[in-house]
């Protein structure tokens, strides 16, 4: 189901399924095996190829997310995307996009201070910058 509202750019949809996945979860009644899946449906949104292909469909206007949405989908994205993020915040040319971008690269920094430790000794410069 996510999948396929990220394919067609519904991130309402796919913001509120995780959303609402991040809170079942938190509350602890979730069995070992499907808190496991829960985890890996996080981890498989923030992949460098699904969170690529989201931004390049935004900068090529193939979808036309609400920035409040974006800003929200983003949010939910883990240590994963940060890479891409980073590198995407310094070369887009779309504004309104980077200042989405800027604010997910923010909050994700702060909730996941260990990879940006481990991204400062990287040698792509953009990320290191």
């Amino acid at each position: 189901m996510l999948p396929a509202f990220l394919s067609r750019g519904d991130l309402r949809s796919a913001r509120y399924v995780l959303t609402e996945l991040r809170a079942v979860a938190a509350t602890g009644v979730l069995d070992e095996a499907t808190q496991r899946e829960a985890d890996r449906l996080f981890d498989e949104v923030s992949e460098p190829a699904v969170v690529g292909q989201l931004l390049r469909s935004i900068e090529e206007a193939a979808i036309h997310p609400d920035p409040a949405e974006l800003g929200e989908f983003l949010a939910h994205l883990g240590p994963r995307a940060l890479p891409l993020l980073l590198h995407a915040v310094e070369t887009t040319a779309a504004a309104p996009l980077q200042a989405r971008l800027q604010t997910a690269v923010e909050t994700l920094a702060r909730d996941h201070q260990r990879e940006i430790v481990r991204l400062l000794g990287s040698s792509e410069e953009s990320v290191a910058a």
